[in-house]
């Protein structure tokens, strides 16, 4: 005895609103999270302490696309220099972060060092690389300033999981 229109048309829309919500949830969003007690980070937290603050962060998903640390809300708005400090390896398949014999630890150590090295508005750790914003122009910038809000920026991934549209 063959299905009717009627038997068929609900198991199809369920299948296609199951398709449909697999490829709206393909692409994850960045996550943000202002640092607590970020107003004085770098002033009173010796390079030890910030290893492991740093290390912390990046904990907080388990593979990332990219990690930002940022001391600016609103970084765009600033005239900028961006540099390439560190180059990593080139590895199709995983980033150095995830690597057995570095991981995230040893990314902690690179970031934390450059932060209590330099005066910079955000760092960004990129699968090519580690890339450093500073001013164009030496200003006032820091605690005091009023664009002055420390976060740090992950984008999660999924381990297994097809991209869609590998652009965006």
């Amino acid at each position: 005895m063959a299905q009717t229109k009627n038997e068929v048309a609900p198991s199809v829309t369920n299948q296609q609103a199951l398709v449909k919500r697999l490829l709206g949830s393909a692409r994850a969003k960045p996550t943000k999270m202002i640092i607590a007690g970020g107003k004085y980070l770098l002033d009173e937290v010796d390079q030890r302490k910030l290893e492991r603050a740093v290390f912390t962060w990046l904990r907080r998903h388990r593979w990332f696309e990219y990690a930002k640390i940022s001391f600016a809300s609103n970084p765009d708005q600033m005239s900028l220099q961006v540099d390439k400090v560190m180059d990593f390896p080139a590895d199709d398949r995983y980033a150095i972060w995830e690597q057995p014999t570095h991981g995230k630890r040893w990314l902690a150590t690179q970031i934390a060092d450059i932060l209590g090295r330099q005066k910079v508005i955000y760092i960004e750790a990129k699968k090519d690389g580690l890339y450093v914003a500073t001013e164009f122009v030496d200003s006032d910038f820091g605690p005091q300033s009023e664009n002055w809000e420390p976060y740090i920026e992950l984008l999660p991934i999924r381990r297994g999981e097809y991209k869609i549209n590998p652009d965006e």
